[in-house]
């Protein structure tokens, strides 16, 4: 029970993961392709596509990060470079945990195929023409992936892409901050 503002009663429900400590989500990018895991997620009893993601089961969630990137993906440690995205809370009116973004941005190529999580059918990269088909067809509805593209176009590590007014073609938008981080 709470007391609410007014000053009311209430009751609610308040899940604390991990004894409060945040979780990560890491979205891998190479040369504005994302990366991105397949899993069976039980609550929704569908197979879907997401970015690597996890509890915190440490304190410091770059060392979770780097877990979650070894355990879900085909990347290894030295190809990479983990750039912080912020923050969010996937659930603020249920879930306490707040949950750390990442791009793992790669510095190599690293191929598709089955990671060592046996909860991962396969690892996957896609273009961004391809997340926003996916996007639209339902195919792609994790909420982590989600934010997690908005920040990394917001911070230029993935170029937002856009249709050209009048000729239907798509152009990708490059500025000096999305060069930089190639």
């Amino acid at each position: 029970h709470v007391r609410a503002p007014d000053p009311s009663v209430q009751k609610y429900t308040r899940i604390v993961e991990s004894d409060g400590r945040p979780g990560v989500a890491v979205i891998p990018v190479l040369r504005q392709r994302v990366g991105l895991v397949q899993v069976f997620r039980y609550p929704i009893s569908n197979t879907v596509w997401e970015i690597p993601r996890g509890f915190g089961d440490t304190a410091d969630p770059s060392v979770n990060s780097h877990r979650e990137i070894s355990e879900e993906t085909t990347l290894e440690l030295s190809g990479y470079d983990l750039v912080p995205l912020g923050s969010i809370h996937a659930n603020s009116g249920l879930l306490a945990n707040e949950v750390i973004l990442y791009a793992a941005v790669c510095t190599r190529m690293f191929p598709d195929g089955k990671p060592r999580d046996p909860e991962v059918i396969q690892f996957k990269w896609f273009d961004l023409n391809s997340l926003t088909n996916m996007m639209r067809g339902g195919e792609l509805s994790d909420s982590f992936t989600y934010a997690a593209l908005l920040r990394a176009i917001q911070e230029g590590i993935l170029c937002e892409e856009r249709e050209i007014v009048g000729t239907g073609a798509v152009s990708s938008v490059l500025d000096s901050k999305a060069t930089s981080h190639r």
